[in-house]
């Protein structure tokens, strides 16, 4: 089983053939998130800034500025907790050619603990202007839409976990920026998910088949652009939806869907994230366990979603 982190390093090497004008700035992360690959086979474009992770965003706005693509790359709780301003003044403000990777996303990094687990990183990104959102579920997803992002042109925020859990993209699907995955069509309630959550979402909707339900599951990688048209035609016939990420349950992918949802298509959602609380560090499965995101959590909510939707719904007598 490929873990995310690898693929994301596979993906930079061979973006680096495709884009002659790729650079790569690290912040002294290379081994842990793979960008090493890239170093390996291009060490004249790869930029090592050291433990320095906003000045490392400073490094990719200037290379930007002029003329080249980038990728910046280091822990998720690292390039946002300290690299903050610079994405927001300058990455994102100046709207630049700029791919910024968050590695080690979530509580999947396990015993690093919770100064290492980025949990608020998609609340944060979305809430900016030009910066698009990306959160891929597998090796699959990871390449495509690095290479998709990088030949738009940015800025992006790509999020990726340390671990894996297989992949779950069908052979020949076409993975595109914008474009949900549609995994298992559905009649009773619909389950968006996004990163390694879409694999215990297909776990979960399994399991409620053999107590009589109809789940589909649909992967939402991109959660910044999220539009609206497609969004409404993909959640059109189901009576309620749950959200599933491997993130804080506010602000998050959970956030993006339920500000959309009250606009469009009103309809009960409930959540499947982590609580608000600070987690402990531990073993990766059992972490999902304790804290909300194992496939029992889905089911409880899908059960909890369509309870809400058969409640009689209240209104003004005309």
């Amino acid at each position: 089983m490929k873990a995310m982190r690898d693929a994301f390093g596979l993906a930079l090497q061979e973006a680096g053939d495709l884009f002659p004008d790729l650079l790569v700035v690290d912040a002294d992360n290379s081994t842990a998130t793979r960008t090493d690959l890239f170093k390996q086979r291009f060490p004249d474009r790869f930029v090592q800034v050291g433990v320095a992770e906003q000045n490392m965003v400073g490094v990719a706005i200037g290379l930007a500025q002029c003329g080249y693509r980038v990728v910046a790359s280091t822990f998720a709780a690292f390039l946002l907790g300290r690299g903050w301003e610079a994405i927001r003044d300058g990455v994102a403000l100046e709207a630049l050619n700029v791919v910024l990777v968050g590695t080690h996303a979530g509580i999947s990094v396990g015993r690093d603990g919770i100064t290492h687990m980025a949990l608020e990183d998609v609340a944060l990104t979305r809430t900016l202007p030009n910066l698009g959102v990306v959160v891929p579920a597998d090796g699959t997803q990871v390449r495509s839409l690095l290479l998709d992002a990088l030949a738009v042109g940015g800025p992006y925020y790509l999020r990726i976990s340390r671990w894996g859990l297989g992949e779950i993209t069908p052979p020949q699907q076409p993975v595109r920026l914008q474009d949900p995955i549609v995994l298992r069509p559905g009649r009773d309630c619909l389950v968006l998910a996004c990163g390694l959550m879409t694999q215990v979402a297909l776990q979960a909707a399994r399991e409620l088949e053999d107590q009589g339900l109809d789940c589909g599951v649909v992967c939402i990688h991109t959660v910044k652009p999220l539009a609206a048209a497609a969004f409404t035609q993909l959640v059109q016939g189901y009576p309620c939806l749950v959200v599933a990420e491997e993130h804080w349950s506010t602000g998050g992918l959970f956030g993006a869907v339920a500000e959309l949802v009250v606009q469009v298509d009103p309809k009960p959602c409930v959540p499947v994230g982590v609580p608000d609380v600070f987690p402990d560090g531990g073993d990766e499965v059992e972490l999902f366990r304790a804290y909300g995101l194992a496939a029992a959590d889905i089911r409880a909510a899908v059960w909890t979603a369509m309870a809400k939707a058969n409640e009689p719904r209240g209104g003004m007598t005309p």
